[in-house]
């Protein structure tokens, strides 16, 4: 029972020091803000080509493929 409790302190002490790290050195921070900024302007491209693609057909299809892309 005692092992079971120093493993969880462990755990937990590890756990900690991991946070301790995301929150003060600045690298994890600046890429989860530039993989955040990255997937957001990615997603902004997407549904630009999509809308450039989905303008070239006809006009009883655009709604079909909006709708399929978008959900």
């Amino acid at each position: 029972m005692g092992t079971l409790i120093s493993n969880k302190k462990e755990l937990y002490i590890k756990y900690l020091i991991k946070l301790w790290i995301f929150f003060y050195e600045k690298v994890p921070q600046v890429a989860l803000l530039t993989l955040t900024f990255l997937e957001i302007i990615l997603g902004i491209d997407n549904i630009v080509f999509i809308s450039i693609t989905a303008g070239k057909l006809p006009d009883d299809q655009i709604k079909k493929v909006t709708q399929l892309v978008c959900s």
